[in-house]
């Protein structure tokens, strides 16, 4: 009997002496945990001590993961207004598709490209629920006014109605000889968008 264990013994070496060194591994963390809460508390932990701590320290835990939440929450907010600053610059100042009179507006070739890239049938499309979003938004000026128009575009831009625009600069990616890209089509919309916000609102007209 005793060689026949000795031998399963050899034979079943790696698993053994894996599963013996794990036991010394938690033999000695064991060891440590009670040593410590006897060296602070002045007796050795109940199960009830332990399952205490750990509640304790679980807290702990939860409260550090909701401070890293919010914080990676506020980072990523502000890289998105980041990157939505540094994309509507882009657009406005290298616009091809517009004039920079006062204001700003859609130049012929603007024009055909609005309706020859399906962006006149969009616009009818979301034109109601985007003027809705507006008329909650005070401005101070047109500007602000114009901007907010293309953020709104920007915004929704992954949605499924833009796709046919967003087909059209794939298969359009020069236009008249011109390069064209995604955004070009969306601030055409919200020039359109922004003049006939101003059309129900002549108040903000006149600034």
């Amino acid at each position: 009997m005793i060689e026949f264990i000795f031998n399963k013994a050899i034979e079943f070496f790696p698993q053994v002496s894996g599963y013996f060194l794990i036991a010394i591994v938690a033999g000695f963390l064991v060891y440590i945990i009670i040593k410590h809460y006897n060296k602070h508390h002045g007796h050795c932990p109940t199960v009830s001590d332990l399952r205490t701590d750990f509640n304790k320290s679980m807290d702990k835990l939860d409260i550090t993961m909701n401070g890293l939440k919010d914080i990676t929450y506020k980072i990523t907010n502000g890289l998105d207004s980041l990157n939505k600053v540094l994309l509507e610059k882009n657009v406005i100042s290298q616009s091809c598709f517009s004039n920079g009179n006062s204001p700003r507006v859609i130049n012929d070739l603007g024009k055909r490209l609005y309706k020859e890239s399906g962006a006149d049938n969009l616009y009818i499309k979301i034109k109601e629920e985007l003027l809705s979003e507006l008329s909650k938004i005070p401005f101070d000026s047109n500007l602000d006014l114009e901007r907010k128009c293309l953020n709104l575009l920007i915004d929704r831009m992954e949605k499924p109605e833009f796709k046919d625009i967003k087909d059209f600069t794939y298969q359009h990616p020069n236009f008249e000889n011109t390069p064209l890209s995604y955004t070009d089509i969306l601030f055409i919309i919200a020039l359109t968008l922004r003049d006939e916000y101003l059309k129900e609102h002549n108040d903000l007209k006149s600034n």
